[in-house]
């Protein structure tokens, strides 16, 4: 009887031969591997920038948190300090490769932050426009001026103030400025149909005058019973100073003058352009010094029918020597 030995205890070399060709040792370390090495993702790990990477990126970061971005919307300015800036850095990403090296990341600066700020700062620019209220004829001629309209105003290209900051921010060093202009929102009237005042004056067929009505308070240019020039709102007289009242002939033009005296509120002494002289000290002219022509009797004039500039021009450059002046109420 023969005996097939079969050694139990395998030299060292032997053993290690025997793992090597082991199929399934070499699924157990492929396993092992995967796990212990390229494994992270599986278990939710990502490596860390190593300390030297650590301190460059924090420089980088320290560097672009120096930096501050000042945004002009027309005359106004607005100031993100640095504290601010470094506010809407993103996080540092964490590397995208494992086991080899990769460029670091450089400073970015979150979008969604930069516009919540640009928001804010248009916020308190950009206003609606408010609108004025009169009275109107059927025909759309002025009777009553009540309230003034409000201009509004409205950034310019408002989308492009967000993404130029943050180029400006991500390409650039130093401080950043960004500017745009501000619009103006016109106001308009919302309007009150009423009858048309009455005629105060029988003119004769193509005679030029002027209606001065000191009950609405405004001011119309006439050929004949044709309207040619208004009517515009005027400020007339203070109760303490009221505008004369009858039928007068301008008797005097001048583009110019100061006009000084003692009002019911003491001296005076206004500049005035395009002046036309109907009776006495009283005149049609230009008030510059006038926000509005909307009349409150607490604001009224020392007596003259004082016009927005424009249309004391109109006026003046539509009216001569002799030409009729009907002031009533």
């Amino acid at each position: 009887m023969s005996f097939l030995y079969r050694p139990t205890h395998l030299t060292p070399q032997h053993r290690r031969r025997s793992l090597a060709t082991n199929p399934r040792w070499l699924a157990a370390a492929a396993t092992l591997l995967v796990v212990a090495g390229g494994g992270w993702l599986a278990f939710g790990y990502t490596p860390p920038w190593n300390e030297d990477q650590s301190a460059q990126i924090s420089a980088a970061r320290d560097s672009a948190c120096q930096r501050s971005v000042t945004l002009r919307l027309g005359d106004s300015s607005f100031l993100a300090k640095p504290d601010q800036v470094c506010s809407w850095l993103h996080p540092v990403p964490h590397p995208v490769k494992q086991l080899s090296s990769q460029p670091l990341p450089p400073p970015r600066f979150s979008t969604d932050a930069i516009t919540q700020w640009v928001s804010s700062c248009i916020a308190q620019v950009d206003k609606p426009a408010v609108n004025g209220n009169r009275q109107v004829d059927s025909a759309g001629h002025l009777v009553r001026l009540l309230k003034d309209p409000v201009d509004g105003a409205v950034v310019d290209k408002p989308n492009s103030l967000v993404s130029r900051i943050a180029k400006a921010l991500d390409k650039k060093t130093g401080n950043v400025e960004v500017a745009t202009k501000l619009s103006a929102r016109q106001g308009g009237f919302d309007d009150t149909v009423v009858p048309a005042p009455a005629m105060s004056y029988a003119p004769q067929p193509q005679e030029r005058w002027v209606d001065v009505n000191l009950t609405n308070h405004t001011t119309a240019v006439y050929d004949g019973t044709k309207i040619i020039y208004g009517p515009v709102a005027a400020v007339d007289g203070h109760a303490q100073a009221p505008t004369v009242q009858g039928v007068y002939k301008v008797y005097a033009k001048l583009e110019m003058q100061t006009m000084t005296g003692v009002g019911f509120d003491g001296p005076y002494s206004e500049t005035a352009p395009w002046i036309s002289y109907f009776s006495g000290d009283f005149a049609l002219h230009g008030a510059p010094w006038r926000s509005t022509f909307v009349y409150t009797p607490e604001k009224g004039s020392h007596g003259c029918v004082n016009l927005s500039v424009t249309d004391a021009k109109a006026i003046y450059d539509l009216i001569s020597i002799g030409t009729t002046v009907v002031s009533h109420t």
